[in-house]
């Protein structure tokens, strides 16, 4: 898949809704380019409810205040400097909207290094869930593969919380059989001969002690009902070689039963964004530059510079340096964009 694809595809579904569906839709939504109408459940940062919003300021504030959030919930594990570009927005929309569903997989198809880890925390947290990773070291084997799915399906079944297992191509086969297991749970939910029969009477115990309403029998139904609903598996995959095509061609429920989310190389707006941000943060821009207040600022010691920053001398070094960032991003895109052009090409 490429933008040729993506492209065409807009194309048709754009020309279906000025056809068919022009009096079922908002006639100002034409006007909008598909890329810019959002469908997500973080509108509001308050709530959850799903809704129609543009990828504009307000998403973006919505956002910061979600992610302001999650790094209070997660002092171990902050996102911190995270540019809400839209090309992020959108695809953190449709992570998030696969693990709002009941029983919603996620096949997450793209290179390294294109935001899959940051959107998959992300959409976990708006979703009120718990990101479940496994250990995959060399000890790890078939017996410590069974025992995290039962400590996840007990999370989701017992405790009827939101559990999503994040998964790359190389920890999904991590021990024999493993890659079946994540067919399975896609395709119907469940792991066949996960737990043992005193498990199950241990499972039901519990339930019953957290419901008295449920009988025996009925507690272990509720217990599956909810571990189907509340498990959802997030696959990250490379389209590079031919291990996607010969996964898929094995597991056929990695597509039929799975949401894929295609991640294309990132356009120009997410690479100068990026580019732009990591150069105002740069103390270096800060404090150097061809004026003789940076040169006087480069010339002083840590200590100083220090003192004048905290009395505000440092605001116009500050200004200079946001200025060079805006001119030397689009430097930094084209020398990225010109080595991934010769990657590609040999």
């Amino acid at each position: 898949m490429n933008e040729a694809d993506q492209t065409l595809v807009e194309g048709l579904l754009r020309a279906v809704v000025e056809g068919a569906a022009r009096k079922l839709v908002d006639s100002r939504l034409l006007e909008i380019a598909p890329s810019g109408l959002v469908f997500c459940n973080f509108v509001d940062p308050e709530s959850r409810d799903y809704s129609l919003s543009e990828a504009g300021e307000a998403l973006r504030a919505s956002l910061a205040v979600i992610i302001e959030q999650h790094n209070q919930a997660h002092s171990k594990s902050k996102l911190i400097g995270l540019e809400l570009f839209t090309y992020l927005i959108e695809h953190l929309s449709r992570v998030s909207r696969i693990l709002q569903k009941p029983r919603g997989h996620g096949l997450l198809v793209s290179l390294g290094g294109n935001g899959r880890s940051t959107i998959t925390k992300l959409a976990t947290f708006i979703n009120d869930g718990a990101l479940f990773r496994i250990d995959a070291s060399q000890a790890y084997g078939r017996n410590e593969w069974l025992d995290d799915l039962r400590t996840l399906y007990k999370a989701a079944g017992v405790e009827d919380q939101t559990q999503v297992l994040a998964l790359t191509v190389a920890e999904a086969g991590a021990c024999e059989g493993s890659f079946d297991d994540v067919s399975s749970i896609a395709n119907s939910g469940e792991v066949p001969n996960l737990f043992a029969a005193d498990d199950l009477d241990e499972i039901s115990a519990e339930m019953g002690r957290l419901s008295k309403k449920l009988a025996l029998s009925g507690a272990l139904q509720v217990f599956t009902q909810r571990c189907r609903a509340n498990v959802h598996v997030l696959l990250s995959m490379s389209p590079a070689g031919d291990d996607l095509r010969e996964h898929l061609r094995r597991y056929p429920a990695l597509a039929n039963c799975m949401t894929i989310d295609w991640f294309l190389p990132w356009p120009e707006e997410a690479l100068r964004a990026v580019a732009s941000a990591q150069l105002r943060a740069s103390t270096y821009l800060a404090s150097h530059g061809d004026s003789p207040a940076g040169a006087q600022s480069a010339a002083k010691g840590g200590e100083a510079r220090e003192r004048e920053k905290a009395e505000g001398a440092g605001s116009e070094d500050a200004t200079r340096g946001q200025g060079l960032a805006g001119e030397l991003a689009p430097l930094f895109v084209k020398i990225y964009q010109s080595v991934v052009g010769v990657a590609e090409r040999y």
